[in-house]
């Protein structure tokens, strides 16, 4: 089994309000031809390749109110071995882009935040394999939703 992880980052104030990020991101993984037999019972994939994206822009006003927008392009190619005839079937591919936007306010002498936030925010429908396969853990936490979520968060700090 071959896995690989690269991330590379750049983050960016052009003034004491506003925050820029960007990111690449690219995960692989890949069975070797004789480790194809455990893929039989657990029907995960033989190779995963996932690269992403995301470009982040962010408001903080001093009077506690900020704000942020945020896209992420998403490409993951995925190959399954074939249960009846144990070969490799073709790679299969998934691009997508998803939005995601929140805003909040930090209470006076930083008490807490109130905050609201979307994901996928156009509620883009796609395919993602997430990596939780290689672990033999039921629960799934994967990293893209294919749905809108929309989440209200109150954080109270003392």
């Amino acid at each position: 089994m071959r896995k690989i992880s690269i991330r590379f980052f750049l983050y960016w104030l052009p003034n004491p309000r506003w925050a820029v990020t960007a990111a690449w991101r690219y995960e692989g993984f890949k069975l070797q031809e004789g480790q194809y037999l455990r893929q039989l019972f657990f029907q995960a994939p033989v190779e995963l390749k996932t690269t992403s994206i995301p470009l982040n822009i962010r408001y903080f006003d001093p009077s506690g109110f900020f704000a942020g927008l945020g896209v992420t392009y998403v490409n993951q190619d995925i190959r399954h071995l074939d249960q009846q005839s144990l070969a490799v079937l073709p790679t299969q591919s998934e691009d997508f882009v998803l939005v995601d936007a929140g805003l909040g306010y930090r209470l006076p002498k930083r008490w807490g935040i109130v905050a609201l936030e979307a994901r996928n925010l156009f509620d883009q429908q796609f395919q993602f394999q997430d990596y939780g396969f290689q672990i033999l853990v039921d629960g799934v936490n994967p990293r893209f939703i294919p749905e809108r979520t929309i989440f209200a968060r109150f954080v109270l700090n003392f």
